[in-house]
């Protein structure tokens, strides 16, 4: 509501609400030793740090809100290299000059683990030129050689990217927070484009879509659920691996009739609805030839072919298709 009308001229409370968890966010990255920070270090992430720290089951209201705003401002930060001994080298912000300020995605699988002081040469605080560049494309070596390294016992810090001075005040981070919501509704019009593509694409096309959106999912939970980073090129090649066994398993098969020597085609059969007020359980499984595991779905519906429910699994055997459906 506009002042003029008694309200605080916020146009977004969300955006103001998250710009002042952001506050305190920051308050836990450079007051570690304050009360409220000992708090919730000792009830959230006893064994981690602040950085790692996940929301974890039945988290008060106050903690959601503050590990929502990390999230979320996060891509807002990065560090400063002191003694780079807190610096990830894969999964940290801290690469001065660059857009970003992360490592391109196909290295960071080969440098996982490594702290920026394992780039130095040892018993110094000077890049091994050499080991930089034979972990990084050329282009991330030239920024990372041209970051600055204090040669006094400096520790690593954080700075606030959208302000002046480094650190972060609740207007930057309302700032920041528009500018990411900005990028929502770009997200939208991308919805809106997708919306329309479902309903005018071939089948095939669909199936690929609907691989690679699966594989963004996926990929999404891996990290949110067990920590664990896969490249946007990981995450499509796996999808591209999906839709080609998909693809295989849909194609028609020659099958050889051993009795007449005659080759006949095995068609797909088309789904027939149960009776009115009946459910009907279709089940399918997929075998990996030289694989001792297979997986099998399968999907409940109704005589109008409504979905009921659906459900996947991941079994271990290596057992023809019927006995795998069967199970």
């Amino acid at each position: 509501m506009e002042r003029e009308a008694g309200g605080l001229a916020f146009r977004d409370l969300q955006g103001f609400n998250m710009a002042l968890l952001g506050k305190q966010y920051w308050n836990f990255m450079h007051n570690p030793e304050s009360l409220a920070a000992r708090v919730f270090k000792a009830r959230y992430f006893p064994e981690t740090s602040f950085f790692e720290a996940t929301r974890g089951g039945g988290a008060s209201y106050t903690w959601s809100g503050i590990w929502q705003a990390k999230e979320s401002l996060k891509r807002g930060y990065r560090w400063v290299v002191g003694d780079g001994k807190s610096i990830n080298v894969g999964t940290d912000a801290w690469i001065r000059g660059k857009s970003g300020h992360y490592i391109e995605e196909q290295y960071v699988n080969s440098v996982s683990g490594l702290k920026v002081c394992d780039l130095f040469i040892s018993g110094t605080k000077d890049w091994d030129v050499t080991k930089v560049y034979n972990l990084f494309s050329s282009s991330d070596a030239s920024c990372i050689l041209a970051i600055p390294v204090p040669k006094h016992q400096f520790h690593d810090r954080i700075i606030w990217n959208h302000s002046v001075n480094g650190i972060y005040s609740a207007k930057t981070g309302y700032k920041f927070w528009h500018q990411q919501f900005s990028t929502c509704k770009q997200l939208e019009i991308s919805k809106d484009w997708l919306l329309q593509v479902l309903t005018s694409e071939s089948y095939e096309k669909l199936a690929h879509i609907a691989t690679v959106l699966w594989g963004i999912w996926t990929t999404r939970n891996l990290k949110v659920w067990e920590d664990k980073l896969l490249t946007t090129q990981m995450a499509m090649q796996m999808s591209v691996l999906h839709v080609k066994q998909w693809r295989d398993s849909q194609q028609l098969k020659l099958v050889r009739d051993n009795a007449c020597g005659r080759i006949s085609e095995v068609t797909v059969a088309t789904w027939k609805p149960p009776e009115e007020g009946r459910l009907k359980i279709n089940v399918d499984a997929h075998i990996i030839a030289g694989c001792h595991w297979f997986s099998c779905g399968l999907i409940l519906r109704n005589h109008a072919g409504n979905f009921i429910r659906a459900q996947v699994g991941k079994l271990a055997g290596n057992i023809p298709v019927v006995k795998a459906e069967a199970t």
